[in-house]
């Protein structure tokens, strides 16, 4: 066995108390192909054997017209969200397969309510598993699309995690074969990096969910999000092209608080009080991962830029950032950024004050912290730049260490660089320079997966092409180069 395998079956063993077996998954010897992790053992979710078919109940389209999400999975509860259209009574049914046809292994049943439409519920009690579940009418007389999602891994548990980072998708560019690409990946995880509807031009409440509907309903999403569970935070397209917090909180604040509120009923998120709303937090996937979700846009403020101290996160996001990834035990720092952070040059800079480095000082700060306070190894996942990438964060130093993974998922325009790199009209140096890049393409369409294996201490990134007349061609796939 290699010495990083050595250690972390030694950390499992040492970890495994009366209080956490059971909970940590023993990996073995798997040979020559490498270690072998058993089975999660059966969760600890008060389980009900049902007599019940979930498929055989009818489905339901114009009841339940834009299908269901799951998100915001911990190891014992998520948050699950449906559309309904009238105002029937539903009830909500959360399962695990019984392995025998006809039965279920029921974990929760029980009725739900919503407000316009929307329907959200976060369901408690469950464990580490992979969960079924469906929105129904009394009686069972008809139902939601079933959706399905995993929880997080127990603590302990140093089981692979793949990652699914998405961005992008403007319906002048649908359908988006590329989410349907990634249904058929099988992510643990989906990450939704920002501008998930471009709502460009709505300005009313009603406006913006009708740009919701409608980019729900693409076939790509009808795909991917009843087939996992996704974090998310927001870019600019949400509330408007390039949108200015600062700007639109002084001169339009209905809008802004319509485009937010429009924002939460649309995705499996907790609705809080609109004075407590936040995006940012994080969630630990056993000993595995940490993922960090941000909210890189509705904090800005623009006009602190000159000062040299340019907020780009607020002081107390900047704070809990910084804190949590020092305390996290898990071998790999994953962080959701909606526009990317490494350092750039040449004609990348023409945007160079719409992401971090346009904000120096906290850029700075965070990269220090990440170099010197934080243990294990930090990927930053980013979307906004309408291309795909492997990148180190810098190319000399401690941060350079520390790597990106853009992605684009149907983008309405490419990338200006990145597409005079693939017609060989800017050079490498240029546009995807070698000491910085480890792979740069222009694919506005691609599905992503980042596959993190803590046993093996590997990243694998996959780019495969979504687009019609290419469907399926895998554009790269390679391991991120750690040191």
């Amino acid at each position: 066995m290699s010495e990083l395998f050595d250690r972390f079956n030694r950390r499992v063993f040492l970890g495994a108390s009366a209080a956490t077996v059971g909970a940590v998954y023993l990996v073995g010897c798997g040979g020559e192909e490498g270690p072998t992790l058993l089975p999660e053992p059966e969760p600890d979710d008060n389980y009900e054997l049902v007599d019940l078919d979930p498929e055989a109940v009818p489905l339901d389209e114009t009841i339940f017209p834009l299908g269901v999400q799951a998100g915001s999975m911990t190891d014992t509860s998520a948050v699950l969200w449906t559309n309904v259209s009238g105002a029937p009574s539903l009830g909500l049914l959360v399962w695990r397969d019984a392995g025998v046809a006809g039965k279920i292994k029921q974990v929760y049943s029980g009725a739900v309510s919503g407000s316009d439409g929307y329907v959200r519920f976060t369901v408690p009690g469950l464990g580490p598993a992979h969960y079924s579940y469906m929105f129904f009418t009394q009686g069972y007389e008809s139902r939601s699309a079933i959706g399905h999602f995993r929880t997080a891994f127990g603590q302990g548990d140093l089981r692979p995690l793949a990652i699914a980072p998405v961005a992008c998708t403007n319906l002048e560019r649908a359908p988006f074969g590329a989410l349907e690409v990634l249904a058929g990946l099988k992510p643990d995880v989906l990450c939704h990096l920002g501008d998930l509807s471009y709502n460009d031009g709505a300005v009313t409440k009603e406006e913006y969910r009708a740009k919701y509907a409608e980019t729900l309903a693409d076939p790509g999403y009808r795909a991917i999000l009843p087939a996992v569970g996704r974090y998310c935070t927001w870019d600019d397209h949400e509330i408007g092209n390039d949108f200015d917090p600062e700007k639109m909180a002084a001169e339009a604040p209905d809008q802004l608080r319509w485009a937010t509120e429009a924002y939460y009923e649309a995705n499996p998120i907790p609705m809080m009080a609109s004075d407590s709303r936040k995006l940012w937090g994080s969630y630990r996937w056993g000993d595995t991962a940490e993922i960090f979700v941000l909210d890189c846009r509705s904090e800005r403020v623009p006009s602190t830029r000159a000062s040299g101290d340019g907020v780009y996160i607020g002081e107390a996001q900047e704070a809990w950032l910084l804190e949590s990834l020092a305390a996290s035990p898990c071998r790999y720092k994953v962080i959701m950024n909606s526009v990317p952070i490494a350092r750039l040059f040449g004609l990348w800079n023409l945007a160079l004050n719409d992401r971090w480095e346009g904000y120096g000082r906290q850029r700075e700060t965070l990269l220090q912290h990440l170099a010197t306070k934080v243990s294990g190894r930090v990927l930053f996942l980013s979307g906004d730049f309408h291309c795909n990438y492997v990148a180190r964060v810098e190319v000399e130093g401690a941060a350079s260490n520390i790597f990106e993974v853009a992605t684009s998922t149907g983008a309405r325009a490419p990338n200006p660089v990145a597409v005079l790199y693939d017609t060989g009209d800017l050079p490498p140096e240029e546009s995807f320079r070698p000491e910085q890049f480890v792979f740069g393409n222009g694919n506005t369409r691609a599905a992503t997966l980042v596959t993190i294996d803590p046993l093996t201490d590997q990243v694998r990134v996959k780019f495969v092409d979504g687009r019609e007349d290419t469907k399926g061609t895998v554009h790269f796939d390679g391991v991120i180069p750690y040191v």
